[in-house]
């Protein structure tokens, strides 16, 4: 792991890291006035948008597993299954990128191995998700 300045911009350091064979860079720390006033405002939407997420679509997948009509039907157990997708996008990897960004502004611990996880965690996710509209797409 090593540590350089990114070109033309004297206050912003990028760590490019590699970890399991894979290299990606990282930004630990910013020293503007104006960066950490941003990512509390974005930690703070972030965290009402995890916490609409995750009971959105609790409810939406509560209602649809107790109602057997709706549970019967290919459309609705295609909806069912993306807010399954989303749940999970709620449960983890908004979180994590919560963290990410907090490790940023704060002396908390993170650096490359928060941010890979962060990373694949939004990957798994997002492609989860595009799949799962394919399908609804499909069936209509």
């Amino acid at each position: 792991m090593s540590e350089v300045k990114s070109p033309g911009d004297n206050s912003r350091h990028v760590m490019n890291c590699e970890l399991f064979g894979e290299k990606f860079t990282a930004i630990p720390s910013q020293n503007s006035p104006e960066y950490p006033a941003n990512h509390i405002l974005g930690i703070f939407v972030l965290i009402i948008l995890t916490f609409l997420t995750i009971v959105l679509n609790s409810i939406t997948i509560l209602t649809i597993w107790r109602s057997n009509k709706l549970r019967g039907t290919v459309c609705f157990f295609l909806i069912m299954l993306q807010s399954c997708a989303d749940l999970v996008v709620g449960l983890f990897a908004m979180p994590m990128t919560t963290y990410v960004v907090f490790a940023e502004i704060s002396s908390a611990p993170g650096g490359c191995t928060a941010v890979l996880i962060q990373m694949k965690s939004m990957f798994v996710s997002i492609g989860t998700s595009m799949t799962i509209y394919v399908a609804m797409a499909y069936e209509r």
